[in-house]
């Protein structure tokens, strides 16, 4: 690399430039000289400059032994080193950009990294009983969460807007919260979309239990026999129907992405979630128009 002049040259004027940009001179628009520009080799650098963009540094590449499914080294000339795993590479693949994508590339080069083969390695690893035992284990986590949504749903500051709106926007969310994630983050964890109803069956039913448990002991301590038997059967149908309703709503991405050879997208269930947000809220309106029956 050619080094730095000590002195800094003169500009065909004679206006000796200053440090940062020159705008003192006759021109106040100059670009900086060249040798202002000190480039750098640092993978952390915070560099905006083109010559920054990983495709354009000087580095070596090479697999480290002993990686699930492998990984990178990329050696800089200044020698330090960062290490990119496969899903890293797979998470910010170019294949993936609409340009690149299969969906307009009919020659897509078929050892690229692309998400989607990230996700048919992992799926290819995971095994059918491991994603039973993640399966069980939300179904487990369903109630801790259930009781955060009863604890809300119990909150009734806000009125009428908390209990049509706020409440049931909140409870399915939240008793589809790990599932979801699951989707987005770990698709490969389930392998078949049954198990994803079986979670959304699972939130409402845990939800369900929980939300009778504090209305029936705690807000009403003295229930009648009417309103015990309608919240442990029409109550307990209504969660269980929204959550399957918006768990459908999560297997409709799931099937998207097999489709479409892409990254899961909730938009492609919003409608089924937004119809369970709507039917719990309509009935939540009607209970409390209906209130005195009780």
């Amino acid at each position: 690399m050619a080094e730095y002049p000590d002195e800094k040259p003169q500009r065909p004027d004679g206006h000796q430039p200053a440090n940062g940009p020159d705008i003192d001179g006759p021109n106040p628009f100059a670009v900086p000289m060249s040798y202002q520009v000190v480039p750098t080799d640092d993978l952390r650098s915070r560099d905006q400059s083109v010559t920054a963009e990983p495709w354009l540094q000087p580095k070596a590449f090479m697999p480290l032994a002993g990686d699930t499914p492998g990984a990178i080294e990329a050696s800089s000339a200044s020698g330090k080193n960062a290490i990119l795993t496969v899903a890293d590479l797979a998470e910010h693949s170019v294949w993936d950009e609409p340009t690149t994508s299969s969906s307009l590339v009919s020659d897509q080069d078929p050892n690229a990294i692309t998400w989607y083969g990230y996700y048919l390695f992992k799926a290819s690893q995971t095994s059918a009983i491991r994603t039973w035992w993640v399966t069980c284990g939300i179904v487990l986590l369903a109630g801790p969460l259930a009781i955060l949504g009863a604890l809300f749903n119990g909150y009734s500051g806000n009125g009428l807007v908390m209990v049509v709106l706020m409440g049931p926007t909140v409870e399915e969310i939240l008793k589809l919260a790990i599932p979801l994630w699951v989707i987005e983050k770990r698709p490969w964890l389930f392998s078949q979309g049954g198990q994803v109803l079986v979670c959304a069956f699972a939130g409402g039913m845990a939800f369900a239990v929980i939300e009778n448990w504090v209305y029936l002991n705690i807000y009403i301590p003295n229930p009648s026999e009417r309103l015990v038997v309608w919240r442990w059967t029409v109550c307990v149908l209504l969660h269980v129907s929204c959550s399957i309703i918006a768990g459908t709503g999560l297997i409709r991405v799931r099937q998207q992405m097999h489709a479409t050879r892409s990254r899961p997208q909730l938009i492609h269930g919003a409608g089924w979630i937004v119809a369970a947000i709507v039917l719990h809220g309509s009935y939540n309106l009607a209970a409390v128009l209906l209130n005195d029956l009780f």
